[in-house]
């Protein structure tokens, strides 16, 4: 799917501008028929929901459910740039399925595995002083990834 929005859109005021996500084509077939427009928020929201719940993702490898079972706590209290920078890093491809308005993460196994190389800690459970840690800086920021 593709973003469009009603004006320019900054990681400040993503969720104020009207967003959306429509269907787009591949090589393999057209556009969705009908045409299949989505606010961004919803799906979004939906795939930060799927993060929170790893065992609704299926053929996730042990590391990656692990990981995402040790940041489940973690999701809800992340400053919009660093949600986004995960998102970035850990979720492959999202599709949205508009009949049950729901949508399907294929996890980036690659991405975990150059998170990981950088912070094994990362695959550990974090104890209760770093999450409240985490939980506690406001406006943090993350340095971006590159993907091998």
């Amino acid at each position: 799917m593709t973003t469009s929005a009603s004006r320019a859109v900054t990681i400040e005021n993503a969720d104020d501008v009207p967003r959306y996500y429509r269907c787009r084509g591949s090589s393999q077939g057209p556009a969705c028929r009908p045409t299949v427009q989505v606010a961004a928020r919803e799906v979004e929201q939906e795939v930060l929901r799927r993060l929170q719940a790893p065992g609704s993702i299926r053929d996730l490898s042990p590391n990656a459910r692990r990981f995402l079972e040790n940041v489940v706590s973690l999701w809800p209290s992340l400053p919009r740039g660093e949600l986004n920078h995960w998102v970035r890093t850990f979720v492959w491809a999202a599709t949205w399925n508009p009949d049950t308005r729901k949508v399907d993460i294929v996890f980036d196994e690659i991405g975990l595995e150059n998170a990981t190389a950088e912070n094994p800690e990362l695959l550990k459970p974090l104890p209760d002083k770093v999450l409240r840690k985490l939980q506690g800086r406001k406006g943090a920021r993350s340095k971006g990834s590159t993907r091998k």
